[in-house]
């Protein structure tokens, strides 16, 4: 029978409040932007000075607003240590202290976003509401005691992060000038391909990824009958598994790196960052970094550690492979935004041939 206290909910209503209210703005400020430019196409009404850029900083101001209460409200968690939710989230200090380092990234970029603001760089209200939602919900990740809310929260962050995609393309405005015969045919021929490209790989990546992990993790609820880190690392000590094991931590491993886009299977990562505005490729890779990929390290080094000797091997080889194959295909970089996928690919390898020392 689940019991829920008062405790449970002293850190996650905070958190759940924010989404709560900006999801609330973000169709108020929708509703009302269409509301004015309606009426103001209507010539017997008095035409309104209320623009639509001025909705969208005042939705980022408070953004900026929420992100510094909730880095507030997490100071009176420091040191605090216990699980809640019926012990289905897990604080510990590590994560607190985490969740509050993301937390302050994620002020840092809406206040990059106000400055682009100030100096009149136009953000759609769906653009904000996407990124906000984004850097609200992925922290909650490192609260996950178990598989169902790791997995619940993994596929939550990456449909937002397709939606953030799906509005990526139109965050900014173009002058008039931009609208010329040619540079329509330029357009036509170029940027729409890398935009569908990046939404068609990132849609398909992420399908099939969730669908090995979903696959993983099911026999693992067979062999052990529990989803908990900490039931499950303790009780493969007293469980003789079969060989074919080391098949499902291959799938297990396969399916990360291609979340992450780790090579070898990373080319879609490569089109993907071709198809998205730089600031949504600066926000995408700070994601990426500090949500996909630390977690990814936090849970062979804490949460699966004593799975070592199923997944070592097959973590090493995929390493190797990959440190050549991205050599041989580094010089081949003819895009910027193709060397900014690489470079991020050049640290993720190097993050884990560290990692693998530590093994």
């Amino acid at each position: 029978m689940l019991q829920f206290y008062i405790a449970d909910f002293l850190f996650v209503i905070p958190i759940f409040f924010s989404v709560f209210l900006s999801t609330i703005g973000y169709f108020q400020f929708n509703t009302t932007t269409s509301f004015v430019k309606s009426s103001s196409l209507d010539k017997k009404v008095v035409r309104t000075q209320v623009s639509k850029k001025n909705y969208n900083f005042v939705f980022i101001n408070f953004i900026i607003i929420t992100l510094c209460l909730l880095i507030s409200q997490n100071m009176l968690f420091h040191g605090y240590s216990g699980s809640f939710w019926c012990n289905h989230l897990w604080l510990s200090i590590f994560t607190h202290r985490y969740i509050n380092l993301f937390f302050k990234l994620a002020l840092f970029i809406f206040l990059i976003l106000w400055n682009l603001a100030v100096s009149r760089v136009y953000f759609s209200v769906d653009y904000v509401y996407s990124v906000s939602m984004i850097l609200f919900m992925a922290p909650l990740i490192f609260l996950s005691n178990n598989f169902f809310v790791f997995y619940f929260v993994l596929e939550l962050v990456v449909c937002l992060t397709f939606f953030k995609f799906t509005v990526s393309r139109f965050w900014y405005k173009s002058t008039l000038s931009f609208y010329t015969k040619a540079s329509i045919e330029k357009y036509a021929d170029y940027t729409p391909k890398m935009y569908v490209n990046a939404l068609f790989f990132q849609y398909w990546a992420s399908f099939f990824s969730s669908i090995i992990l979903l696959y993983f993790f099911i026999n693992l609820e067979f062999f052990f009958s529990s989803t908990e880190w900490t039931f499950i690392n303790f009780a493969v000590n007293f469980i003789e598994l079969p060989v074919y094991f080391y098949l499902y931590f291959f799938l297990f491993i396969i399916a990360f790196f291609l979340k992450l886009g780790v090579t070898p299977i990373h080319l879609y990562k490569v089109e993907v960052y071709k198809g998205l505005p730089y600031i949504s490729v600066y926000i995408y890779t700070i994601v990426f970094f500090f949500c996909y990929f630390v977690f990814l390290l936090f849970l062979l080094l804490n949460y699966l550690n004593n799975f070592l000797v199923y997944f070592w091997f097959s973590f090493v080889i995929l390493v190797l492979i990959g440190v050549f194959y991205v050599i041989s295909m580094l010089f081949d970089v003819n895009f910027i935004k193709g060397f900014f996928a690489y470079s991020t690919i050049v640290n993720v390898i190097s993050f884990l041939l560290v990692v693998l020392a530590a093994f």
